[in-house]
């Protein structure tokens, strides 16, 4: 019985630690929540218009990209733009005109400078 209570209490004081520790990573987050609604939405905006310009690149010259289907969809392209502007590019879409390669760049320079713009006053 004596073990069971020592358990009890043990366990008791690793939640309360959680507990404590959650509270302040909560306390962060709901602080942070505007700007990290603002960012997102205005991530995905920006993915949202590249997916059409890199749509309107392919209608153009149907050879722009290697790794897309037959007869590509905008979530296609709405998913090569969410790859490049997070910068991930696991490489099954790639640009191979320079019209296309150059608005990849843009697009990672774009998401970049959007994280720093809207979290740099916080740091």
């Amino acid at each position: 019985m004596l073990l069971g209570m020592e358990i009890g209490v043990w366990i008791g004081h690793s939640i309360r630690n959680w507990v404590l520790a959650l509270t302040a990573v909560w306390d962060a987050a709901r602080r942070m929540g505007s700007p990290i609604g603002g960012f997102a939405l205005g991530y995905l905006v920006v993915a949202f218009i590249f997916a059409v310009l890199f749509a309107s690149v392919w209608r153009a010259d149907s050879t722009a990209f290697k790794g897309l289907p037959q007869h590509p969809h905008l979530i296609d392209f709405a998913y090569y733009s969410v790859m490049t502007i997070s910068t991930t590019g696991y490489g099954d879409v790639v640009p191979l005109s320079h019209t296309a390669k150059v608005l990849a760049a843009v697009e990672a320079l774009i998401g970049l400078a959007w994280t720093v713009v809207v979290f740099a006053p916080y740091s």
